[in-house]
């Protein structure tokens, strides 16, 4: 399979066909914005170096969390102007306490947030 490249970016569409012409700008940056997580656990990234909102895949969101400020790279852009994209970091977290129960095991412990919005258990290192 040939894969064309443009500007160090490989672009390929959602069919996976590939092309060196991006049909939005956008496509293939990297944007500064701040997570709104959904309840089922995706995401949009607010920004304001975007007119629209880019959508996040829950299986993409790395460990960020609602808040939070990160980096993210635009994967795709439909023709009707909507993004989605993969987080690539959290620059800075929007809280750094959390509510919940803890569960201590001999060597380690997890806390179970009370949030919802926090899709998974926290590791507490032993």
């Amino acid at each position: 399979m040939k894969r064309k490249v443009k500007d160090g970016i490989q672009v390929k569409s959602r069919k996976g066909k590939s092309s060196n012409k991006p049909k939005n700008p956008i496509l293939g940056k990297l944007i500064t914005g701040t997570v709104d997580l959904t309840k089922s656990g995706s995401a949009y990234i607010i920004s304001d170096s975007s007119k629209s909102d880019i959508f996040v895949n829950k299986e993409d969101l790395g460990n960020a969390l609602d808040g939070d400020k990160v980096k993210v790279k635009v994967t795709y852009a439909s023709k009707n102007g909507k993004l989605e994209g993969e987080i690539l970091g959290v620059l800075q977290r929007s809280q750094n306490e959390f509510i919940g129960i803890v569960q201590v095991n001999e060597n380690f412990g997890f806390v179970v947030p009370d949030s919802k919005k926090i899709g998974f258990d926290i590791f507490l290192p032993g």
